[in-house]
């Protein structure tokens, strides 16, 4: 639906409750004492004397004597007020008492001409209460403004009750910002109501929830729900201006929308103000649909984000869970020379401040259908009237402390000449930092997930820091800047290019315990030489037998210590399958734990001569002395097997086994795991392997059902039980079972009534070129069970090749 056509509807309604209100039992002129309504009830102004100047109010005073004004229960108090020049207020007191209002009301201000309507205002060192179910509606049909509580003075706007909903309605004419919320002076507001609902609407110029004018304002949030909405063709912003706001309890959504998708200002869901989230906030969310225009002018135009901060303005998050969703509009044929932004998730500079808690989990979305797409940027620039940068006084910084996930899909950089994705050439800009811009992701115990680039440049700095750390984008850069990542178990870096010019430095410190995690990949690049660019410090790592590049220096791989000896086991096979399906003791080769060399490569030669096609130099013994696939020959078959837009993360080869049975016969055979080395937590995403030979490869088909246990299939059963298991989770043992059939594609030694197997479980994940929709993580698989934990995040389901 157009805006235009919202206008009219909420414009109808509105008349609607104005007309219905005059048939109700009681009416009465503008009311300035205290009253108690026994039966619905209609006020409508009739006097200016409270501000005089033809400032009509409908209930009002400029004295210091309190008004209480009660409405009995099941009763309902509708408050009209129309002007045609001045003013239309439902409620105003310039005085220093206070009126209270209890009872379920709805109030409505209508500004036609040059009138201003101002449903609710105190603008006196008094105070304005209002206790019940409560509605307030502000329209304006031509050049004036639309206001919902305006609190100026030094007093302050309280809303109790079990609902306050407010709809303000701008005109295409009027030229002025709606607002549902606007505070000046020292004027502050309190929403109590268990509910509340702000909806700013508007034809042709800003719609802005709150405009909070003046450091000395506060606006406080109590409610169990709190919904603030804003949608303009021109321009939407949730929140804006410099003064305080407190989100104190419940679930907060702030909704900016541009419905034709490209506006002429701002598509922003806080633009300044100091505002804290508390601990208590259940949910804390910004989403943003539509695109706006930057041309730097404060609170006017400065583009498409969920939250853009400067000069000492600051966003302070300690609660659970923080969701930002930005969705860029329009095409990408734009009219030239309109400065059309960007789109950002979080967007700091010069002095702006985000800070979230350990304990808070950030998910950042951003898509652009036109331009570039940013999750996170600290600018700490500032630009004089030339254009040119000059240096800031203030500093710049986002700190995201706990879980941070980022996910950004843009179509192509912006055009803006200082605009960070110009600067990167990125289209997709998972993190960057620019002019002394600082930014801090994730913390000891954290989980880090970014799919996208990661830059940095000019003196700027970039600190990752989590137990799971897994980036994926077409370049990581640091410029005469710094890029800092130090990393757990179970983490991965892809970048297709990798820089690190003027100085520039991009370091990645592993640490923690990789025991058990196979042959992982931590670090890949398409560049040829990457160890120039970015230093890998990997001496604080422990269960790791080895670690280094590989000859063209574009991956960085650690081969891990096995953690659990993978143990054949003899499955229990449930009803349903085939009658060909026998059950099997996988024998395996081991040598002594004081074996020698010699004894060591004697053993691999006798395996090797059971498999035609497999040397010697293909096969290794791991840290329990049983004989595996060597660790470069399984990585590099399973690379011929993934899919082209795939990487490979780890590869855990099995334990060679033989197993004799029946001639023709399928043998199953089986091997304890645990969910960690599978990697996944769907048993259908698990990837299993089988070497060929030669350096070929193939792959397992999974099986749900007994009915579907064949040649070249697997399965995962609960441990010790015959029970396939429905989900993996991590700390639990599996029995993973394979099935291959005596003289068939996978049985390698064609002897009858004996099978041979090289077996190995594989990861891996979408290769650098970020799409929105979620991440897979860590080492092993991508198993993520922190990022699991905090985001709720759908394994990525694998696709086979071809």
């Amino acid at each position: 639906m157009k805006l235009k056509n919202r206008g009219t509807v909420l414009f109808t309604i509105i008349t609607l409750l104005i007309t219905a209100a005059v048939t109700w039992a009681a009416s009465s002129g503008s009311v300035n004492s205290s009253q108690h309504y026994t039966e619905d009830t209609t006020i409508t102004a009739t006097s200016d004397d409270v501000e005089g100047d033809g400032k009509l109010y409908s209930i009002g005073s400029k004295a210091p004597e309190d008004i209480t004004i009660t409405v009995d229960p099941g009763k309902k108090l509708t408050v009209n007020s129309t002007a045609s020049s001045g003013r239309a207020y439902a409620v105003n007191n310039i005085g220093t008492g206070t009126i209270t209002i209890i009872g379920d009301a709805v109030y409505n201000a209508e500004g036609s001409g040059n009138a201003d309507a101002r449903a609710i205002r105190n603008n006196g060192d008094g105070a304005i209460i209002i206790d019940g179910n409560t509605q307030i509606n502000s329209i304006v049909t031509s050049t004036s403004e639309p206001v919902g509580i305006d609190s100026w003075g030094n007093g302050s706007i309280t809303l109790n009750g079990a609902k306050t909903e407010i709809n303000i309605n701008g005109s295409e004419a009027s030229g002025k910002w709606s607002n549902s919320v606007r505070t000046g002076a020292s004027g502050d507001v309190y929403f109590n109501a268990k509910d509340t609902v702000l909806n700013t609407n508007s034809i042709g110029y800003t719609a802005q929830g709150m405009s909070v004018n003046t450091p000395d304002n506060l606006v406080e949030f109590n409610s169990e729900n709190t919904t603030i909405v804003s949608s303009s063709d021109y321009g939407a912003t949730g929140i804006g201006a410099s003064g305080e706001i407190k989100f104190n309890k419940g679930n907060i959504t702030i909704h900016s929308i541009i419905p034709n998708g490209i506006g002429k200002s701002n598509a922003v869901g806080i633009l300044g103000c100091t505002t804290t989230v508390a601990k208590a906030v259940n949910s804390f969310n910004i989403v943003i649909e539509g695109s706006g225009c930057d041309n730097g002018n404060p609170g006017y135009a400065n583009g498409t984000a969920g939250c853009n901060l400067s000069e000492e303005e600051s966003l302070t998050v300690n609660n659970p869970k923080f969701d930002i969703k930005v969705t860029g509009g329009g095409s990408s044929e734009r009219e030239p020379g309109a400065n059309y932004s960007d789109s950002y998730g979080i967007r700091t500079n010069y002095g702006g401040n985000i800070k979230t808690s350990e304990n808070t989990a950030v998910n950042i979305n951003v898509a652009d259908h036109a331009q570039a797409a940013v999750g996170v940027l600290s600018d700490n620039g500032s630009y004089s009237d030339n254009g040119k940068h000059i240096t800031p006084y203030l500093t710049d910084s986002v700190n995201m402390l706990g879980d941070v996930l980022v996910t950004v899909s843009g179509t192509k950089a912006g055009t803006l000449e200082e605009s960070a994705s110009k600067i990167f050439g990125s289209k997709s800009l998972a993190v960057g930092a620019i002019y002394g811009g600082k930014v801090v992701l994730g913390s000891k115990g954290k989980a880090v997930i970014l799919s996208g680039d990661v830059a940095a440049a000019d003196t700027a700095s970039i600190s990752i820091t989590g137990e799971e750390v897994i980036i994926s984008g077409e370049s990581l850069k640091a410029d005469n800047s710094s890029i800092d990542i130090t990393a757990g178990p179970g983490s991965q870096i892809l970048a297709g290019v990798v820089s690190a010019d003027n100085r520039g430095k991009i370091t990645l410190t592993l640490n923690g315990d990789w025991t058990g995690k196979g042959t992982c990949v931590v670090f890949k690049s398409n560049t040829s030489g990457a160890d120039k660019n970015i230093t890998i410090n990997s001496a604080e790592v422990k269960g790791v037998v080895s670690a280094g590049w590989n000859e063209d220096h574009t991956e960085f791989t650690l081969v891990c210590e096995t953690k659990n000896p993978i143990k054949p086991v003899t499955p229990v096979i449930p009803d349903g399958a085939k009658e060909e399906i026998t059950p099997v003791e996988a024998e395996t080769s081991t040598v002594a734990e004081n074996a020698s060399e010699r004894e060591k490569a004697a053993k691999i030669t006798e395996v090797a001569a059971t498999m035609p096609n497999v040397s010697a130099t293909e096969l290794d013994i791991d840290a329990t002395g049983t004989v595996v696939l060597e660790s470069d020959t399984a990585k590099k078959a399973a690379e011929n097997v993934i899919s082209t837009d795939e990487t490979l993360k780890s590869v855990l080869p099995l334990p060679i086994f033989k197993a004799t049975l029946e001639k023709d016969k399928i043998a199953a055979a089986a091997f304890t795991v645990t969910g960690e080395q599978l990697g996944v937590t769907v048993p259908e995403n698990v990837r299993i392997m089988k070497y060929l030979g030669s350096g070929a490869a193939d792959s397992f088909e999974y099986a749900a059902v007994p009915a579907d246990f064949d040649d070249k299939s697997f399965t995962i059963f609960k441990h010790g039980t015959n029970e396939i298991a429905k989900t993996i989770e991590k700390g639990t043992s599996y029995d993973l079972t394979v099935f291959i059939k005596d003289g068939g594609d996978f049985d390698l030694d064609k002897i009858a009534g004996q099978v041979t197997d090289p077996t190995m479980i594989v990861t891996a994940e979408k290769s650098p070129s970020p799409k929105p929709g979620g991440s897979s993580s860590g080492c092993n698989g991508g198993f993520g069970s922190l990022a699991l934990a905090a985001f709720a995040i759908v394994t990525f389901a694998y696709r086979r090749k071809g």
